[in-house]
């Protein structure tokens, strides 16, 4: 049941060294998917592992970086 648990705001900040700012356009593109509960946002540890998987190697710390990074992961998907 323990990889059931989902992780707050907070705690994905601190699993991946980044800040709120970059979170939220990180869920906003996109590129991190969440729940929203009521007024904040929950992220499953499975959507955490998902994202640092997929995005290893990609710089992910501003909007033009993660756009980029998304198209670039796409069109391998596609291509693949």
């Amino acid at each position: 049941m323990n990889d059931l648990k989902m992780l707050t705001v907070e705690e994905v900040i601190d699993i991946l060294n980044t800040s709120k700012n970059t979170l939220t356009m990180l869920r906003e593109t996109g590129a991190l998917k969440a729940i929203k509960t009521g007024k904040s946002y929950m992220y499953s540890q499975e959507a955490v592992k998902r994202f640092q998987a997929t995005f290893e190697g990609y710089s992910m710390d501003n909007l033009v970086n993660i756009n980029a990074s998304i198209e670039d992961v796409k069109s391998k998907q596609l291509g693949a």
